[in-house]
This record gives structure tokens, C-alpha cells and sequence, in this order.
């Protein structure tokens, strides 16, 4: 149902808006810690059970991989933006304050945000509730 929907929505946009909150403090450093504990997680998991010999294709095929080629690139974006604030936030510019500086870079990060990444999402979320669970019923069967 659309419910589903908006609370994988709501728990990814957290994440990256969590990014950014933290990003701002450390002039991006710790923004990135989501994106790489996700995908730290994400492969040591696999790798886990790849070492156990069991095969890890139809997992990400089945699982990860038709929500995640839309989230993923989503995620690297935000992220991205989030490096970009903090590395304006840590460069001089002549003729601004630091507000003004802040202000400007945060409006860039709002912009990417709301027209690319948050659309991004909404349709992975989508795919995730609605789509994902169809492929992986196919992959490992009844």
C-alpha cells in the first residue's frame, strides 16, 4: 500500500538529510558515514555469506538490485552534495561572510535535494515495495 511506500520514502530522506546535518558540523566528513555504513554493511553481509557458500547473485539480484539501481545513485548524490557544502564551507571567499556562504551552499544542497534526489527516492521506494518483492518471489521461487 502507499503507506509501505512513504515509510521507506521517509527513512531514506532521513538518512540523507541526517548526512547533511552532520555534514555541516564537519565540513562534510562525517556526512558520509551513512552512505559508507550502508554499503559497509551491505557487502560484509554478502561477504558473509558468500564465505558460507551460499551464492549471493540471486540475493542481489532478486533483493537488492531493482530498488537499488534508482537508491543507490540517489544516496551517492546527496552524499556528494553533502562533501561539496562542506568543502565551500572550508574555502575562503572573498567579499562573503560566512553566512552568506552557508546560506548559498545550503541552497545548492536544498536544490539537488528536492529535484533530483527526493524524486529519485519516491520512485525507489516505489520500486521497493511494489516491484522488489515480485522479482524476488521469481528468483527464489515459492
Amino acid at each position: 500500500n502507499v503507506g509501505s511506500v512513504l515509510l521507506v520514502f521517509w527513512q531514506n530522506l532521513r538518512v540523507l538529510v541526517l548526512a547533511m546535518v552532520l555534514g555541516l558540523f564537519t565540513f562534510g566528513v562525517v556526512g558520509v558515514f551513512p552512505l559508507l555504513a550502508t554499503m559497509a554493511v551491505a557487502g560484509y553481509l554478502l561477504g558473509l555469506l558468500s564465505n558460507n557458500g551460499i551464492s549471493v547473485l540471486p540475493l542481489v539480484t532478486g533483493m537488492i538490485l531493482p530498488h537499488g539501481i534508482i537508491e543507490i545513485p540517489a544516496a551517492i548524490l546527496a552524499t556528494a552534495s553533502v562533501l561539496r557544502t562542506g568543502a565551500i564551507l572550508a574555502s575562503p571567499m572573498p567579499g562573503k561572510t560566512i553566512g552568506e556562504v552557508w546560506l548559498a551552499a545550503l541552497a545548492d544542497w536544498a536544490r539537488l535535494m528536492l529535484g533530483v534526489v527526493v524524486p529519485l527516492l519516491l520512485v525507489a521506494a516505489c520500486v521497493e515495495v511494489w516491484v522488489t518483492p515480485q522479482i524476488a518471489l521469481l528468483v527464489f521461487g515459492n
